[in-house]
């Protein structure tokens, strides 16, 4: 399962959020990656995610 949608920001546009998920071998399932701890953060969500093929998790 793929989840989007939308969220608005405070006049300054609109973005597309994902949720990311990451296939688990062991298990041979699809697993929601777990974004870190943003409490001490001023911000919070991944920003501009990419597949980089040659590294393992």
């Amino acid at each position: 399962m793929v989840r989007r949608y939308s969220v608005p920001d405070d006049g300054m546009g609109v973005y597309r959020m994902f949720d990311v998920y990451l296939y688990n071998p062991q298990s041979k399932r699809f697993e929601k990656l777990k974004e870190p701890d943003y409490s001490r953060s001023s911000c919070s969500c991944l920003c501009n995610v990419t597949v980089e093929k040659d590294k393992n998790f």
